[in-house]
C-alpha cells in the first residue's frame, strides 16, 4: 500500500537526529540551546511510539495472504480474494 513506507524512512532519520544532538550541544554552548534541543529530542521519541503502534495497528487489521512466497504480506480482503484466485487459475494451466 502506497505510503506505509513513510514510518519506515522516519525511524532511521530519527535515530541520526539524536545523534547529531550531542555535536549540536557542543557547538552552540548557550544554555538555552541545550534544552531546547532536549525537548525535540524528547518530542520526537515520544512521537515515535505512536506511529509504530498505528502502523502495527494497521498491519494486523490486513487480511494475510496465505501464498507461496508471501507469508508476511497482508492486503486488503478483496485483494487477498482476487491474488488467490489467481493463483488457483495459474495452477490449472498447463505446463
Amino acid at each position: 500500500m502506497a505510503g506505509k513506507q513513510i514510518y519506515l524512512g522516519a525511524i532511521p532519520l530519527t535515530f541520526l537526529c539524536a545523534l547529531a544532538f550531542d555535536d549540536i550541544v557542543a557547538e552552540f554552548q548557550t544554555s538555552i540551546v541545550p534544552g531546547v534541543l532536549a525537548l525535540l529530542a524528547a518530542l520526537g521519541l515520544a512521537y515515535q511510539p505512536g506511529a509504530l503502534k498505528k502502523v502495527a495497528d494497521q498491519y494486523a487489521d490486513l487480511t494475510p495472504m496465505a501464498l507461496p512466497g508471501a507469508s508476511y504480506l497482508r492486503l486488503n480482503r478483496d485483494e487477498v480474494d482476487e491474488y488467490r484466485a489467481l493463483t488457483r487459475e495459474m495452477k490449472r494451466l498447463p505446463r
